[in-house]
């Protein structure tokens, strides 16, 4: 079972510098069982720093993060099993070429299971599958990961963790930059991993994303936890978005103009245009 408990965490940058930057203040939640979740809010609002708390790349402050049966605190003692965690929690960063570094595709891909112990066979194989389901070409595996567009890159970065079969699969902006099929196929292939039983935790600034995919937003304002919401709930709150900068998706402005008009939509059950008019087929009886 996929868990994250943050208790009371900060996170200070340049912590013992004349102008310390407080990035995280007081961050509490629990994330448990099977989740496809957000992280929303403004940029600097600490999205990036909270994920990276989850597999140790950066350690609190202050407080503690747990990740299963894994500890992460403010100590300077090691990790114990941190390859673990990292094999257990796979991060994909928005500027994912700085996760490439292999000669080829294929290598690079491979690297995390040979890492973890895989033979040379079993971890080709579980990168040529991961590296087929992103969509990347088998023409491409022996060509440079340096050679390849900015979109191309992303889809590798994230085979390199999909083939280490994590539990917990992080990802920061993983649509920025594509083209709409693009990452409508790269949001499809989340989907499809989540029905598969990986936990998905998503920071993205495009909210038509979280209200199709997501079941739970996790709301930052300046490096504080807003709180945790249902998106049916959250793009309602119209002073709420209003105070944290959030722009509701374009299709609840037309859910309110229905409701206005008399109809009595059931919101949690509107993710997108087509659950949008399937609700009004409903409500008219149709």
């Amino acid at each position: 079972m996929s868990r994250i408990n943050f208790d009371h965490v900060y996170y200070t940058y340049d912590v013992s510098s004349p102008l310390p930057s407080v990035a995280l203040e007081d961050i509490s939640f629990t994330l448990e069982g099977h989740f496809f979740s957000a992280i929303i809010g403004h940029t600097g609002s600490g999205k990036s720093t909270l994920v990276q708390q989850i597999n140790a790349l950066l350690r609190p402050t202050k407080g503690r993060v747990i990740v299963g049966e894994f500890e992460i605190n403010e100590g300077k003692k090691k990790i114990k099993e941190i390859k673990s965690l990292r094999k257990n929690v796979g991060v994909v960063f928005q500027f994912s070429e700085y996760q490439l570094f292999e000669e080829t595709v294929l290598k690079d891909v491979s690297f995390g299971p040979k890492n973890f112990s895989d033979s040379d066979e079993d971890a080709t194989l579980k990168a040529k599958n991961a590296l087929k389901k992103v969509g990347i070409k088998e023409e491409y595996f022996t060509k440079s990961p340096f050679e390849l567009s900015g979109g191309e890159k992303r889809r590798v970065a994230i085979a390199g963790m999909i083939a280490m079969n994590p539990e917990i699969l992080v990802l920061d902006e993983p649509t920025a930059g594509l083209d709409p099929k693009g990452a409508q196929e790269i949001l499809d292939l989340f989907k499809e991993l989540y029905d598969q039983g990986t936990s998905i935790l998503i920071i993205t600034h495009d909210m038509n994303l979280v209200l199709k995919y997501c079941n739970q937003v996790l709301l930052m304002h300046q490096g504080k936890l807003k709180g945790i919401y249902a998106p049916s709930e959250l793009f309602y709150q119209e002073e709420l978005l209003l105070e944290t900068g959030i722009d509701a998706p374009e299709i609840i402005e037309i859910v309110k103009l229905c409701e206005e008009n008399g109809l009595s939509l059931n919101r949690k059950e509107i993710k997108d245009i087509t659950s949008l008019v399937r609700e009004i087929k409903r409500c008219k009886g149709k």
